[in-house]
């Protein structure tokens, strides 16, 4: 039985007017987390902003994950089913749908239903009449259901025939989208479909252009419509046969990359707001230019903001006609934040760079770029395109974006073999940037 919930909320917000940085760029809203929030949904209807994820007080007041600004103030919700750390919200039949590790609930604005007790989620796709919903739980609302399911607001349904094609229980579905008619999801499948993007085109679950990756880690996170074409981001690579570096575009017939891509790391999250595309997450570069955890994509340009945050965004929300971002981070161009902060700055139009034909090329063909042994146990080679020669210089990053070797080496017409040594660092995942000239590589390598 759904159990229910009287509702009632605290202003929690300052009075007073919040704190400009030095730069002009991001207005911090005071909200103090205690924990970090990692996702959000923008509500039109009732002009509220909801943010949930891991935290458990703000500005000293207990919550369930969730609260919601409402332009000046955050608010907190009492009595949120035990569902806690939040992980997504959407909005379905009018109601709020919030999932967490623990379950999925909703809230009408005055009170609480538990739609299931069980099960990890972390996708929701709402259309008029069905709200679909992926994860990594193994039994939803007690139907035996796994991985993927649709509600329609009174019981639980397979999805065309998911659960004989998503077998493994293994499975995780980060991201769902409906596109040209047809239904998108995507993820970590470690068993059942290739390569962690499917898609259902009336009569059967296919694979998408080859998927996003053959790698073990690869996986998707987040896919929007932009310009009539679908983007993905997440965490893959062309190297290991993926579309792009982490982002890529998908046009119903053919992948394309977004020039070299996002690096190192991985996009996290996707928002259209004002005609362009924004993503953010935990890198360091957008198409070779600098762009520190978010960047900007207009179709042929990227954009970064011109800040330095210490840590990762985890989410972008568009509101009240501006846009919003939460995350990890602790300061932004070395002034201290909170990790709710509003963008104030211009359209990110001081550090664009268009994507050039050649730009593109030479993301198509990143193959050309081997590193081996890969995985390997302290000493790597990379093995440089014929036409490369002169001075290159070589980066290597770990998986948080730290900067762990710079260093520079001639290569001759007939020495195309440079030598990475990070024999002194743990084993892990890391990225190799390696740039000559105006020509830029990248590659993952795993060191055991």
């Amino acid at each position: 039985m759904k159990r229910k919930f009287l509702f009632c909320f605290f202003s929690i917000g300052c009075a007073f007017l919040p704190a400009i940085t030095v730069s002009q760029l991001w207005e911090d809203k005071k909200i103090n987390f205690d924990y970090p929030p990692s996702c959000m949904f923008a509500d039109s209807d009732s002009g509220r902003l909801f943010v949930g994820g891991s935290f458990v007080k703000v500005n000293g007041i207990n919550t369930g994950g969730i609260i919601f600004y409402d332009g000046s103030n955050a608010n907190t919700i009492s009595n949120v089913p035990l569902i806690h750390p939040i992980t997504v919200i959407d909005k379905f039949q009018g109601k709020i749908f919030v999932g967490g590790v623990w379950g999925l609930a909703s809230w009408n604005g005055s009170t609480w239903d538990t739609v299931s007790n069980s099960g990890e989620i972390w996708s929701m796709f709402a259309t008029q009449n069905q709200l679909y919903v992926g994860g990594t739980f193994e039994n939803i609302g007690g139907t035996g259901l796994h991985t993927l399911a649709v509600w329609d607001g009174q019981s639980w349904n397979e999805v065309f025939g998911s659960q004989a094609v998503l077998a493994s229980m293994s499975n995780s579905i980060n991201s769902i989208c409906f596109y040209q008619g047809e239904l998108y999801v995507g993820g970590n499948f470690s068993s059942g479909v290739d390569d962690d993007f499917m898609k259902w085109n009336g009569a059967s679950w296919v694979n998408v252009g080859g998927g996003i990756g053959s790698g073990g880690l690869d996986h998707v996170n987040d896919m929007v419509i932009f310009e009539n074409e679908l983007y993905v981001a997440g965490f893959f690579f062309q190297a290991s046969n993926g579309p792009g570096n982490n982002i890529a575009k998908w046009d119903g017939i053919k992948w394309s990359p977004l020039g070299i891509g996002l690096y190192p790391g991985q996009g996290f999250d996707l928002q259209v707001f004002d005609s362009n595309l924004y993503v953010c997450g935990q890198f360091s570069s957008a198409g070779g230019i600098y762009a520190k955890s978010i960047a900007r994509w207009d179709g042929h340009n990227w954009c970064g903001s011109g800040s330095d945050f210490d840590n990762v965004i985890g989410a972008i929300a568009s509101f009240n006609d501006s846009l919003f971002i939460v995350g990890g981070f602790w300061t932004i161009d070395g002034d201290s934040f909170s990790h709710f902060v509003k963008w104030t700055g211009d359209s990110f139009s001081d550090t664009c760079q268009a994507v050039s034909i050649d730009d593109e090329q030479l993301a198509l063909n990143n193959e050309q770029f081997n590193i081996f042994p890969n995985p390997g146990s302290s000493s790597f080679h990379a093995l440089v395109p014929a036409a490369i020669s002169g001075e290159v210089i070589c980066e290597v990053y770990g998986i948080s974006g730290n900067k762990i070797l710079s260093e520079s080496q001639y290569l001759s017409s007939d020495h195309k073999t440079y030598s990475i040594e990070i024999s002194d660092q743990p084993g892990g995942i890391y990225f190799v940037r390696f740039i000559a000239g105006e020509k830029l590589f990248t590659a993952k390598i795993i060191k055991l």
